[in-house]
């Protein structure tokens, strides 16, 4: 309006200039609130959210709350931009590059300082620590059943009894579990650590902020796959428990020990702690939206109409 001239026009005509930047501001949410809403109810019908489970229309509603934060902060950094009374041109270039700087450049530069700062262990030494300590261990528990066997040459040929040789695949793996689990142990730290760094720069830009935020309410954030593999881990300690008892005690299974083998179902967390994660990135994005807003305000008492 200002290059083509109407700008003076409208507001020699008593249009405030304050009406109409929030009139233009309103125009562009009236398009986006309501299409976000449109597409998050249709992910819905496809999901077949029952609509008569409350929590899962709260996490809609809360995901809902996410992306038009998201959104409003884009038009308030937009209207920041164009309250510094450069040209269109510039205005533009200068909003693109605030987009790759916010998307690309910053969430690039977390992932490269966490992984300075804390470094994964590399997978294939772990493989390969943990393949040296299978075969030390196999090595020694085969010493073992020969000299076993050595000593009970009865028990050698068709004829052995296989629970004795069950009992040294237990002992292997066990020896196998002792050496390796340390090395877990290291690679799960320094996992945690890493994200530790992460889940602190994510306040560095509000794109990662609000993709944590939806990681969070989607439940595919770290803190869920953590829980996950912890769920796991210990559904595998009791179902080899469930095997190893009967090794140890020589019971055969019998038809009704089939139907008791236990069966793995992850619990998911309380929906009030995805909530209570994505909350904090929700609340940043929604502050540096309104410190833009008040800096843009303060700039556009100052715009010159002509």
């Amino acid at each position: 309006e200002k290059e083509g001239g109407t700008l003076g026009l409208l507001v020699a005509q008593g249009v405030r200039l304050r009406e109409l930047i929030m009139a233009k501001a309103s125009a562009r949410a009236v398009l986006i609130l309501p299409l976000l809403a449109l597409l998050l109810w249709l992910a819905a019908l496809i999901a077949r959210t029952d609509a008569a489970t409350p929590l899962d229309w709260a996490a809609l509603a809360f995901l809902f709350g996410v992306a038009a934060a998201y959104a409003a902060f884009w038009l308030a950094l937009s209207m920041l931009v164009n309250s510094f009374d450069w040209r269109s041109e510039t205005n533009g270039v200068v909003l693109a590059n605030l987009w790759l700087v916010f998307v690309i450049v910053l969430p690039s530069f977390v992932n490269i300082a966490a992984a300075t700062l804390y470094p994964a262990p590399s997978r294939v030494n772990l493989t390969t620590e943990m393949r040296e300590a299978a075969e030390l261990a196999d090595a020694a528990a085969a010493q073992s059943r020969e000299a076993y066997l050595f000593d009970h040459p009865e028990l050698a040929g068709a004829g052995a009894q296989l629970d004795d040789f069950y009992l040294q695949v237990l002992a292997t793996d066990a020896a196998v579990e002792r050496v390796a689990e340390p090395l877990l142990t290291r690679f799960e730290a320094q996992a945690q650590a890493r994200e530790r760094v992460v889940g602190l720069l994510q306040f560095v830009s509000p794109a990662i902020a609000a993709q944590t935020a939806l990681n969070s309410l989607a439940g595919t954030d770290n803190a869920r796959f953590a829980d996950f593999v912890g769920q796991v881990g210990e559904f595998h300690a009791g179902w080899r428990e469930y095997f190893a008892s009967r090794i140890r005690a020589g019971k055969r299974m019998a038809a009704a020990d089939f139907d008791a083998i236990p069966q793995f179902a992850y619990r998911p967390p309380a929906d009030a702690l995805a909530y209570s994660a994505a909350l904090g990135p929700l609340l940043f994005t929604l502050v540096v939206t309104l410190v833009l807003a008040v800096w843009a305000a303060v700039h556009f008492r100052r715009y010159a109409i002509v």
